[in-house]
């Protein structure tokens, strides 16, 4: 089986276990992943649970942390101690909850096992797929895997049960938070300030983190134009004898500058160097001008669809020769072109700058270095902040400020479901 498609089948399931630690014991075991690392009022946590964390999201530890855990024993110590008391907060607050009358009733786990039995035909219906579509030996894959990432199916039905119940809880604990206008547009000041000193000189950083423009982006650095294209490239034999031709250019422009230092610019080795030099130049341009004419023609027939009425999103993916706009951000939200734009032909950027509608198009292919480009406008952005009376601006000031209410209420809580428990811990065992 696609091994991507067995990582979502078993995230879906194994996710719920970040959420819940739970409420059974079994045998303790002192090493390996069934190893007992802890306990909070007599419920176990599990090394394989510290595990399961830590690969997840390593990633994270990587490239945001800039930590290097895989090759440093004390930097993995470190994490694994820090998961484990994310998973003992996670116990006491499981504890807490039930304590406090939000344990499940007959009914509300009847629902959550008819969940889990469907989503368990349809693991198995994937699995199955493997073994020209037998069930029973799709069944068996599915309990192989669960029992190679140490999981039972009893671990995963009383981890959905631990998760509603937190959801319980934490309805009726974040029930009462609202911000205040003033909290509000002090978010938004924030945000506006940062973006603008983060920004205003640095328009890559702002093209980056604005590639799916998210509503975190506050600020706008330069007004922009965004477009999508469909990229009619030239033949990869072209290209490839283009580049070559390129590489032979620049040992040659290194060469005359050399000759020129050494013998002054009217020598005769100079001048003959100059003429090999635009002989190989005039070349380029003859091999790609040849390569572009083969093209032009599909170019055109692209065009004339897209005139005559055919979707730009369609044509898109059926002909173009870039990648980048057959996946996300670019291929959904554009490419950035604003005034200081300098990696794009000069006929490219006027037209972009040029267009004035979003969902307007180019009506001729343009031509740029290496093929020729059909154009969409996407998106308009005017410089400065974002519209603080959007309602989709509101929404997002609203959870952020929200989101602060949220972290101070969650922490006041766990100090609570943490009072008086009795913790064990075993962190010799997470070497």
């Amino acid at each position: 089986m696609n091994r991507k498609r067995k990582a979502r089948v078993f995230t879906a399931l194994i996710a719920l276990l970040l959420t819940a630690v739970f409420l059974f014991s079994a045998c303790e075991v002192i090493n390996g992943p069934n190893a007992v690392v802890a306990t909070v009022d007599g419920t176990e946590i599990y090394r394989w649970e510290v595990d399961y964390y830590y690969e997840r999201n390593l990633s994270n530890y990587t490239s945001v942390g800039g930590l290097d855990p895989e090759n440093n024993s004390e930097e993995k110590l470190m994490i694994y101690k820090s998961i484990l008391e994310t998973l003992i907060n996670d116990t006491a607050m499981n504890l807490y909850a039930e304590e406090l009358g939000y344990g499940l009733t007959d009914e509300e786990k009847a629902e959550i096992d008819a969940e889990y039995a469907a989503t368990r035909q349809k693991n198995i219906e994937t699995f199955a797929e493997e073994y020209d579509g037998d069930l029973e030996k799709g069944e068996q894959a599915y309990l192989d895997y669960l029992a190679d990432n140490n999981v039972t199916e009893e671990i995963v039905v009383e981890s959905m049960y631990t998760s509603a119940m937190r959801q319980k809880m934490s309805d009726d604990i974040y029930a009462g938070i609202a911000s205040t206008d003033e909290e509000i547009r002090e978010v938004y000041d924030e945000l506006v300030k940062s973006n603008k000193e983060s920004y205003d000189d640095d328009l890559a950083a702002y093209e980056q983190a604005n590639a799916y423009d998210v509503y975190t982006v506050m600020y706008h650095p330069r007004d922009y134009h965004r477009f999508r294209s469909i990229f009619i490239r030239i033949s990869e034999e072209a290209l490839t004898e283009l580049g070559d031709l390129q590489l032979e250019m620049m040992d040659a422009q290194e060469e005359l500058a050399t000759l020129v230092e050494q013998k002054g610019e009217n020598d005769s080795a100079v001048q003959r160097q100059q003429e090999e030099l635009e002989g190989m130049m005039d070349e380029f341009e003859s091999i790609r001008r040849e390569a572009l004419d083969e093209v032009r023609a599909r170019a055109d027939e692209v065009q004339a669809l897209l005139n005559a009425g055919g979707d730009f999103e369609e044509l898109m993916e059926e002909y173009t020769d870039d990648s980048e706009m057959l996946t996300d951000p670019y291929g959904t939200y554009g490419y950035f072109m604003c005034e200081e734009t300098t990696d794009w032909p000069d006929a490219i950027k006027e037209a972009v700058l040029g267009m004035t509608e979003v969902g307007q198009t180019t009506t001729e292919p343009i031509e740029g270095d290496y093929g020729y480009y059909i154009l969409e406008l996407t998106q308009i952005i005017e410089q400065g902040p974002r519209d603080f009376n959007d309602p989709d601006i509101q929404e997002f000031l609203h959870s952020v400020a929200e989101l602060g209410d949220t972290e101070t209420v969650y922490n006041e809580t766990v100090q609570k479901a943490l009072e008086g428990r009795e913790i064990v811990r075993y962190e010799d065992r997470l070497d």
